[in-house]
């Protein structure tokens, strides 16, 4: 998890300036989708961030995964506001 971690944080950094942090609109949230490849040896290769990732229910494994992304996701906000 500390690998995925830091590929998040590192491709975040890499962006921060394409943020407007110091707009007048109040909080702001947005929910990026990664695609992270884990090899045999452990070690993450980022494949793609999606600014707008599918939230539907295509298979049932992806089905519980969305309704705990989105139970998560309000977590966060709430813990952040």
């Amino acid at each position: 998890m500390e690998k995925i971690k830091n590929v998040v944080n590192n491709s975040l950094e890499s962006v921060q300036d394409m943020f407007d942090t110091n707009s007048n609109k109040g909080q702001q949230h947005e929910l990026f989708g990664y695609d992270i490849m884990v090899d045999d040896d452990l070690n993450c290769w980022l494949i793609e961030v999606n600014s707008s990732p599918a939230m539907d229910y295509s298979t049932p494994v992806t089905e519980r995964l969305v309704k705990m992304v989105l139970e998560d996701t309000i977590k966060v906000v709430v813990d952040y506001a």
